[in-house]
């Protein structure tokens, strides 16, 4: 994956705050980081100069995640499919309730948010109406990968967000926030199917 965990470039074309130093592990790494600066300064999305970031990785299977392109509207989404005629495309869904609820102790961790009263449904309101808010194996043999080769192994505190606290979360903001997505979580029981069906029943629906 890029030493940019989330590009962002077709929401946002790569202007999104980020850390100070990002990962730079090795030439590619460096690479990749000169040549997404020069892709960030034009003024709208160039497909041929964004494929061309993934060069140094030669023949490793690479990509982009971005979960902000769940969001794309579909004139950018036929732009994308149209030019890379090879993509491959894996849409990771969760309970919008669990979600939701995880990004909101993100967005107060990290200060994008000011606290808020988590008790409080009109305060909880207020913070989502601001915004508009497989297996291993599989996923690999998808993207055309080897799942038998080795691979080195991360360990349990690669991801450092699994380490922060997420806001306490009680009974009665869980029972707001199902409503609130009750629709959602129809839609995607009917439309994604998988372990999305059993997301209303989590919540009496």
């Amino acid at each position: 994956m890029p030493p940019v965990k989330e590009l962002h470039y077709f929401d946002q074309l790569s202007r999104v705050q980020r850390a100070a130093h990002p990962r730079c592990r090795d030439e590619r790494d460096r690479r990749f980081l000169d040549r997404l600066k020069s892709l960030s300064a034009e003024a709208g999305i160039d497909l041929e100069n964004y494929g061309r970031l993934f060069e140094p990785k030669a023949s490793l299977v690479s990509g982009d995640i971005s979960p902000n392109y769940s969001t794309l509207n579909n004139k950018v989404v036929q732009q994308v499919v149209g030019y890379f005629r090879n993509l491959k495309v894996i849409f990771l869904a969760r309970d919008p309730v669990e979600r939701v609820w995880s990004h909101l102790s993100m967005e107060v961790h990290y200060r994008q948010i000011e606290p808020f009263d988590v008790t409080n449904i009109d305060e909880v309101n207020r913070n989502l109406l601001r915004r508009g808010m497989l297996l291993r194996r599989s996923i690999l043999r998808f993207l055309g990968a080897d799942p038998d080769k080795p691979s080195g192994r991360l360990n349990a505190d690669y991801n450092s967000w699994t380490r922060m606290e997420k806001l306490p979360l009680t009974n009665k903001v869980r029972s707001h926030l199902a409503q609130f997505f009750k629709k959602e979580l129809k839609t995607c029981a009917a439309r994604l199917g998988g372990p999305a069906r059993d997301w209303p029943a989590r919540y009496g629906f």
